[in-house]
């Protein structure tokens, strides 16, 4: 947590989350298409997952309290998840 220029931020790292794995087949692809031979179309197999991102119970206390603080000082709360950021940015913004 650090106070600059009128924001309160706040840094906080979630956990990712198995939520729904959902298997379907598609023919998206049309007969002209590459993946098509000899005028047959080929469906693929397709899974899509889903994901949450959950605090443990001490970082949901943190954020309560310091958005509790938050507004008692007038201040603009910032929050970052970590998790959620790529390394790339992560990188770049210890950069700068």
């Amino acid at each position: 947590m650090a106070a600059t220029n009128g924001k309160l931020r706040l840094v906080l790292r979630s956990k990712r989350v198995l939520v729904r794995t959902e298997n379907y087949e598609s023919s998206g692809v049309t007969s002209n298409s590459l993946t098509a031979w000899n005028g047959q179309v080929f469906s693929t197999r397709r899974r899509v997952m889903v994901y949450d991102y959950v605090y443990d119970e001490r970082q949901k206390q943190a954020l309560e309290g310091v958005r509790e603080l938050a507004t008692k000082m007038g201040l603009v709360l910032e929050v970052t998840d970590l998790s959620r950021r790529s390394a790339l940015r992560r990188i770049l913004r210890l950069g700068t």
